[in-house]
């Protein structure tokens, strides 16, 4: 390994010797992550309604088919938006969710009984939940808000922002019994509740 110095920002990294910073990646790899990325910007910057429609859209889609049947997922996949109010309570500047690829191994190896369209509701967690409540983290890393929808199965989904607040991340997404839903509307905060919920 030899010393590098980026001229532009003064950065010094440790690259292979003679091999040129820049040619020790994936250049597809990386192009993969930016689509994903752009993707995610893109409908954080729509309204609310279009971006709400363009997610449903795109969970719907062949492009999810592709990342989540993908043996090694790239990047960040945007999968839900949640209301103004509830990314408020967890400091998110983003109100787009995205799954990223760690977490998608992490659900693989804790939820395998969740099939795709399971992951096809997340946007209706955005768009229509039942119930939005904050909670502390069980990690001591800040606050989250679990989404909550009934629609014959109950799902809930666990969304937290990163500590600089510029990208949110659903953590967990599992199917839920009635128990745990009552223990955590009893023990956390309730943002939003269904009228008649």
């Amino acid at each position: 390994m030899a010393e590098w110095k980026n001229k532009r920002t003064g950065d010094v990294e440790l690259v292979p010797r003679g091999v040129t910073p820049g040619f020790d990646t994936n250049p597809g790899k990386l192009r993969v992550e930016s689509a994903y990325r752009l993707l995610t910007d893109k409908l954080e910057g729509a309204p609310a309604m279009i971006a709400q429609v363009a997610i449903r859209d795109v969970v719907n889609g062949r492009l999810f088919d592709d990342w989540f049947h993908s043996e090694f997922p790239k990047g960040e996949f945007p999968v839900l938006r949640l209301s103004d109010e509830a990314a408020q309570a967890i400091g998110a500047r983003h109100r787009v969710a995205a799954i990223n690829s760690g977490i998608s191994w992490k659900q693989r190896e804790k939820h395998p009984e969740l099939k795709i369209e399971d992951y096809r509701i997340l946007p209706e967690l955005g768009e229509h939940p039942d119930f939005i409540v904050r909670q502390k983290a069980t990690d001591g890393k800040g606050e989250r808000v679990a989404v909550i929808r009934s629609s014959g199965k109950t799902y809930m989904a666990v969304v937290r922002a990163e500590k600089s607040g510029q990208a949110t991340f659903v953590v967990s997404f599992r199917r839920s019994r009635d128990i745990d839903v009552q223990r955590l509307l009893r023990d956390g905060t309730v943002l939003y509740r269904k009228q008649g919920g």
